[in-house]
């Protein structure tokens, strides 16, 4: 039990102490204690009026909480929110509650909660009060929303995201009459802001199971709802002779990747998830009826654009996530790429992601291209020794602007980075020496002007 986890309960004792008052550490911090794990983010509910909470500790500002009966204190250089125990009623957005009350109990209270799992409360002598079989659900290792799973997402239509969450981060299946309920209203997560959406994905990207949430949200429809784009790769498939993963299935061949690429990185899940997003546009038959999706990374970049305009996705992950998207296949061609191309590549910022997602798309699968990996193993160890590597890693030139202008006369322009990405790329792939630079200047002058 950490140090943060114990202030909390010397909170609960000092409001317990001043009156005929209930305080309780409530939530994921209960849940998390009696899994084990060290909570962090511990929430306290009470039925003191928060006035009275005011006078005993040093408040913080939470903006507008204050409005649902929550406030902010500091304790031994750690914060917690307190709130009322409350009842909630109706909702107008899917998200937001119509109607708040302060509730006398913590049963109550309860009652308004997500998952049994979450619905826990802990007093300061460490007793659990559970009111929905909380625990019971923790042995058992399920998800199960509290009372009417129905009316439960309604409240918020964002638990049903966070029940897959939940089943991705905790490992746990998802209660058979919860998972019906998220069925039949997947069709309103878009009521839900696109930023709240998207955060969610990011945090369950955030877990080694990524790619068990990708199959729940399949079959729960949240998918073809959120990443549509995503869900219609499920009725394309590959050259099962290339692709034997998933019988060939392409949306299979993502679940794969992400699932070898086995990293709670979140950048790198979600580059996994939308590498091959281009292929249903360019899929095509040859005449012997084998598929082909020829510029699918060209074409995934346009996708996915669209993508991060809908969801709001930061600037950043767009740039991230399409670098992926565009050089994913350049790997094929590492055997007759020449090592100027490929020290640029693995010089890049994004190139350690953008191995990661290569990697696991190779053995994604099995080992079929094991060899061909090797190569390009041994083709970036050649690009990092070689002796200009350096230039390339640091932005910097071999030969620079001001002088190929000063060898031939001329005025700055677009011929002259062109002549200077040209020389630059000889002089790393060996292809001139410092006693031909300036003939060779006036051979690429001629040839570009």
């Amino acid at each position: 039990m950490n140090n943060q986890f114990l202030t909390a309960i010397r909170v609960l004792e000092i409001i317990d102490n001043i009156g005929d008052y209930q305080s309780l550490i409530v939530g994921g911090a209960v849940r998390d204690y009696l899994l084990g794990i060290e909570p962090y983010d511990i929430d306290i509910a009470t039925n003191c009026p928060l006035s009275i909470i005011e006078n005993l500790f040093p408040t913080y500002d939470l903006g507008k909480s204050k409005d649902f009966e929550i406030i902010g204190i500091k304790c031994n250089n750690y914060t917690f929110e307190v709130a009322n125990f409350r009842t909630e009623h109706g909702t107008d957005d899917g998200r937001h509650p119509k109607e708040i009350k302060i509730a006398k109990t913590f049963k109550e209270d309860s009652e308004r909660r997500d998952f049994t799992i979450n619905a826990m409360g802990m007093d300061k002598d460490k007793n659990i009060i559970d009111y929905h079989n909380g625990q019971e659900d923790l042995k058992n290792k399920i998800i199960r929303f509290v009372g009417d799973p129905e009316l439960r997402i309604q409240e918020d239509y964002l638990r049903m995201l966070r029940a897959v969450r939940f089943y991705n981060k905790l490992n746990f299946n998802i209660d058979f009459d919860s998972y019906l309920a998220i069925r039949h209203n997947a069709m309103n997560i878009n009521s839900l802001s696109v930023e709240r959406i998207w955060k969610e994905l990011v945090k369950m990207a955030s877990d080694n199971n990524f790619y068990k949430t990708i199959t729940v949200l399949l079959v729960s429809n949240l998918l073809f709802n959120i990443l549509p784009e995503i869900h219609r790769l499920n009725y394309f498939w590959h050259d099962i002779k290339k692709h034997p993963e998933a019988d060939g299935n392409i949306l299979g061949h993502i679940i794969e990747t992400i699932k070898v690429a086995n990293t709670d990185n979140s950048l790198i899940n979600l580059a996994c998830l939308f590498h091959d997003i281009g292929k249903a546009d360019a899929y095509t038959l040859d005449e012997n009826n084998i598929p082909h999706f020829n510029g699918h990374d060209e074409v995934g970049v346009e996708i996915f654009d669209k993508i991060a305009d809908r969801l709001k996705i930061d600037n950043y992950t767009r740039d991230v996530i399409n670098f992926c998207i565009k050089n994913h296949m350049i790997f094929h061609l590492f055997h007759e790429m020449k090592m100027s191309k490929i020290a640029r590549l693995v010089s890049h910022e994004y190139f350690p992601i953008l191995f990661e997602v290569a990697k696991a798309d190779e053995f994604s699968r099995g080992d079929l291209n094991k060899d061909r990996w090797n190569i390009v193993l041994e083709k970036i160890e050649k690009a990092k020794n070689n002796k200009y590597y350096s230039y390339v890693e640091k932005n910097n030139d071999i030969v620079d602007g001001n002088y190929i202008m000063q060898v031939l006369n001329i005025k700055p322009g677009k011929v002259v980075g062109t002549i200077k990405e040209k020389i630059n790329d000889m002089f790393f792939d060996n292809e001139i020496e410092l006693g031909q630079i300036d003939e060779t200047l006036f051979k690429l002058y001629e040839e570009n002007k």
